[in-house]
């Protein structure tokens, strides 16, 4: 039986195309201006000893830098006008040309976009890399891009990104002008252009997020390693790199301190949290990333993001945080409230230390997505009122041997009577339901095929927008039988875990069955199997973020109705596809 008739398909493309889960789009926190998709893209990093720039000249722009290409151009010591580094003195610095060759674009797609993005016919670059040694350590540098006779504006679309100790000074912004950067050799965390519109995001010391969740309430917080040094005692050493083994001891630290100190209410009680992560990350272009332990991590540059999660029985109607660690340098805190429906940003201070969560859902018509088992009508079946024929048995027996049991002329009768009478009174009682064996298989209708289907698969992943193990195994039972429910459940648990996000777990918000075809004849017991393919749209949501991932299942699907009701008996995938 294949779904594809016009009246049914146009009926239920109408009612798949409708979301299981309304949400609100959540919108990535890091503003993208495109810089990183210009002609010319120039990162440049800065260390103690030295600064680098590393061009990635488009074809359009070869010549605003045709300097770089004379011959001679990669000698020592030479000052190169096309992008001129000109130090706290007012004197240019002299650089040396590493690497001139031509190689493709690298990839800059954001977390916010396809990793299909590209620069429309500039595949390939000149790619420059150029090498300025520090005598000493300046306290600014202007960057002044090549420009036009007569002009101060730059001659060539540049998109520029600065890093000071592996630490970006700004997101990705346009190098339009000469452009002043104050260095903060004590820490580089601090560096930042004079021009107040060239900074990055993630500028604080410290930013918290608080996720309001249908099931389950996150507070989590993005702060330097130094700043929690002022909170709590750190076995760390200051100016050599953390490693592995430090490291992992040090996240164990950090999180039972955490723990200690939260302060997250839930309608009026103080919640016992979940530490459900500490990780070291990065802020890198792509938005926040998580560190591998072989990666260089030192004290003045680390970063800390911690998770702490809170399970709730359903959408609380208030949630509140109260911080306490203010200092110097940490006099104002971030911070971003997300519910289903919306994300808005606060700033805690002294004066105002409560972050707050009111539960406003209602307004916005939101209804919490709900697993129901999907009943079974039943088919093919003869009910019979058990009760009612035992009785015109025993009525029968008795009219023809009641003169073993001396129930002779009028009595015989009388007995037979009232046994019909009693009889039809409990026709409606103790009835039994027995397989009809004069009809014909059963075949399920083309909607109700499609529908059930959808249900199954909806309700199997909405189970996992429980946190507890035991709450997602009893969700399954609802939907799945028997041994299937732990395959699923591990394998599900697998499939939705984002190896790029830090092993976060994406959570479904929609499912779309794709297509449907019986595989062979009805069984026995009305059991059906479909070859089915599905769609499913997940989403890690965490540090103020939204990272998507979309897979397409090929499987065959067997269902069958067990106690009046639709489940998976048995499940078994074809092929996966992660879809850009």
């Amino acid at each position: 039986m294949i779904i594809r008739s016009w009246p049914a398909t146009w009926l239920l493309c109408l009612i798949l195309t409708l979301p299981p889960l309304a949400r609100t789009a959540q919108a990535h926190l890091t503003k993208y201006t495109g810089a990183e998709h210009s002609s010319t893209v120039a990162e440049i990093w800065i260390d103690k000893k030295r600064v680098t720039v590393r061009l990635e000249i488009g074809d359009l722009d070869q010549e605003a830098f045709a300097d770089l290409f004379k011959d001679g151009a990669s000698g020592q010591d030479q000052v190169y006008r096309e992008l001129l580094l000109i130090g706290d003195d007012g004197t240019p610095l002299a650089g040396e040309v590493q690497v001139i060759e031509r190689r493709p674009r690298t990839d800059r797609s954001t977390a916010s976009q396809s990793t299909a993005v590209q620069t429309p016919g500039r595949a390939e670059v000149t790619y420059v890399e150029v090498v300025y040694d520090l005598g000493k350590h300046p306290a600014k540098l202007t960057l002044a891009p090549p420009t036009g006779m007569g002009s101060d504006e730059a001659a060539a679309e540049i998109g520029l990104i600065v890093y000071h100790e592996a630490i970006p000074v700004i997101d990705f912004q346009y190098l339009a002008r000469p452009e002043t950067l104050r260095l903060d050799w004590d820490d580089p965390w601090y560096s930042a252009f004079e021009n107040v519109d060239l900074k990055r995001h993630h500028s604080a010391p410290l930013m918290t997020f608080l996720y309001v969740e249908p099931y389950e309430v996150r507070f989590e917080m993005l702060i330097r390693l130094k700043a929690l040094a002022s909170w709590m005692s750190l076995d760390v050493p200051i100016e050599k790199p953390i490693e592995a083994d430090q490291q992992g001891r040090l996240r164990e630290q950090i999180g039972r301190f955490l723990l200690q100190q939260s302060q997250v209410k839930i309608d009026g009680a103080k919640s016992r949290p979940l530490l459900d992560r500490v990780e070291f990350v990065r802020v890198t272009p792509r938005g926040i990333q998580s560190l591998d332990a072989a990666e260089r991590l030192t004290f003045h540059t680390a970063l800390v993001g911690v998770i702490l999660a809170y399970v709730t029985p359903g959408p609380p109607q208030e949630v509140t945080v109260d911080w306490t660690h203010f200092d110097d340098q940490i006099t104002s805190i971030p911070s971003t409230v997300i519910d289903p429906v919306s994300q808005l940003p606060y700033d805690v201070t002294p004066a105002q230390p409560t972050l707050r969560w009111t539960n406003m859902l209602e307004a916005y018509n939101y209804q919490v997505a709900t697993i129901d088992a999907i009943a079974a009508q039943a088919a093919n079946q003869l009910e019979i009122p058990l009760a009612s024929v035992l009785l015109c048995l025993a009525a029968a027996l008795i009219a023809g041997f009641g003169g073993y049991l001396a129930l002779n002329g009028v009595y015989r009768i009388i007995a037979v009577g009232l046994i019909f009478v009693v009889a039809v009174g409990v026709g409606p009682f103790g009835r039994m339901m027995v397989r009809n064996p004069f009809a014909a298989p059963y075949q399920l209708p083309e909607v109700e095929s499609l529908l059930i289907l959808q249900g199954l698969l909806q309700n199997t992943y909405r189970a996992f927008d429980f946190r507890a193990e035991n709450d997602v195994y009893d969700k399954l039972a609802v939907s799945a039988a028997g041994d299937l429910i732990t395959d699923i459940y591990l394998q599900s648990r697998k499939r939705l875990v984002m190896e790029e996000q830090g092993g976060a777990r994406a959570k479904v918000q929609d499912v779309q069955l794709l297509d449907a075809v019986q595989a062979g004849p009805p069984g026995k017991r009305q059991r059906f199997t479909f070859q089915c393919a599905w769609r499913i749209t997940g989403t890690v949501n965490h540090w103020g973020h939204t990272h998507q991932r979309r897979n397409q299942y090929d499987a065959m699907i067997t269902i069958q109705p067990i106690e009046q009701t639709w489940k998976i008996v048995a499940l078994d995938i074809i092929e996966e596809r992660r879809l850009p």
